[in-house]
């Protein structure tokens, strides 16, 4: 089996752009499963583990050791995983990760953007009707205040 095909091996290195493809993926794919099927949650147990394999993989590209996956787990503190270079050569944790194919390329740009419109599908409407809320509210007691 080529180096290129295990995505779902604990062993190896993912580059920038490999993280941002499979990272993103194994990290929406509950969530896009919940919106359309309520199997969404039986996926998790098998998608979390792969999101955390893809963030050790990226840990070890850096030349960091992969505990810090205890945190990094957290998708705010895994955002400078993508910007920090890898090394282009081997480390200690074994060779440069393969060349990325054109579709994690692509992928990797498209799954967050749209990672980014699910999340805000679910959070927009709520701070709409909280706005709402605060907003009548506001007028009811300015209207109060000029009788």
């Amino acid at each position: 089996m080529s180096e290129e095909r295990k995505i779902l091996s604990l062993k190896g290195r993912f580059g920038r752009v490999q993280f941002a493809c499979w990272g993103t993926a194994f990290l929406m794919l509950p969530r896009f499963l919940s919106s359309t099927y309520p199997i969404g949650i039986f996926v998790l147990p098998i998608t979390f583990p792969l999101y955390i394999f893809t963030i050790i993989r990226r840990l070890r590209d850096i030349g960091i050791s992969p505990w810090w996956a205890l945190i990094a787990w957290i998708p705010v503190l895994n955002l400078p995983l993508l910007f920090i270079p890898g090394k282009n050569i081997a480390n200690k944790y074994g060779e440069p990760p393969v060349k990325y194919t054109r579709s994690e390329a692509f992928f990797s740009i498209l799954l967050p953007i749209v990672l980014v419109g699910l999340m805000s599908t679910s959070i927009l409407p709520k701070w709409q009707e909280s706005y709402e809320y605060y907003k009548q509210r506001a007028e009811a007691e300015q209207s109060a205040s000029n009788k």
